[in-house]
């Protein structure tokens, strides 16, 4: 993923393993970047450009910007859909699919086991993993 500014002739380049260390001259200059940032990531236009293999990615639905690393608001939306995405990248996995087939299997006879004992006619559809992964809670 690469992020661009119109105005800035380097780009930072999230693939690779180093980490970017900007240096402003003009610190009224640094703040109003950070502030257009933080505006488009609230869904405003900008001159910020987020792309991965020339396909460009909306910066309010793929940056989350904090100031205060003791104070990151796990449960935003933001930050509980990437994580539900990134969960769901990596439950592809045979190995994760045959354990969660297994738990699934446990769950069915714990729900049929409940509505036996209640008596009730109740028909239920299968617990798909997407919903088994966003009840979770963060």
């Amino acid at each position: 993923m690469i992020l661009t500014h119109f105005d800035l002739e380097n780009k930072i380049d999230f693939h690779l393993s180093r980490f970017y260390s900007l240096n402003f001259e003009d610190v009224n200059y640094m703040f109003k970047l950070v502030k257009e940032l933080n505006a488009m990531v609230g869904g405003d236009s900008g001159e910020f450009a987020l792309t991965d293999n020339l396909k460009n990615f909306k910066i309010a639905d793929s940056v989350y910007v904090f100031s205060d690393y003791f104070n990151i608001d796990f449960n935003s939306k933001q930050i509980v859909n990437t994580i539900i995405k990134k969960l769901q990248s990596v439950s592809t996995d045979s190995d994760k699919q045959y354990k969660f087939n297994s738990i699934k299997n446990v769950i069915k006879d714990y729900v049929d086991d409940l509505l036996f004992d209640i008596d009730l006619p109740i028909v239920y559809d299968e617990i798909a993993e997407d919903m088994l992964i966003k009840s979770l809670k963060y």
